[in-house]
């Protein structure tokens, strides 16, 4: 019987700063051969959580910002109103870093 094992996968050579090379570095577990995405940790998932209410409080505080304090910050009353109906979970990438 073959049993999983946890190993890190080595980036490809010459690949830096790039998601391929993310990717590449995460652990995964391997199952017959076969390179499966590990489960994520309850730390993983409360960090997720965290940053989702994070930006769901943010975004409920830029829908309540007149036009004049918009303006202040360099941004249009509709950009704030697109902005502030973005899913919790649609959080920007720098953010999950």
């Amino acid at each position: 019987m073959i049993y999983p094992s946890t190993e890190m996968i080595p980036a490809p050579a010459g690949i830096t700063n790039t998601k391929a090379f993310e990717m590449s570095t995460r652990p995964v577990t391997r199952f017959a051969g076969i390179a499966l995405p590990t489960r994520p940790t309850l730390s993983d998932l409360l960090r997720r959580v965290t940053l989702m209410r994070a930006a769901h409080r943010q975004r409920l505080a830029l829908a309540r910002l007149d036009a004049a304090a918009l303006a202040d910050i360099g941004i249009t009353p509709d950009e704030a109103c697109v902005e502030a109906r973005r899913p919790a979970w649609d959080i920007p990438q720098r953010w999950q870093k």
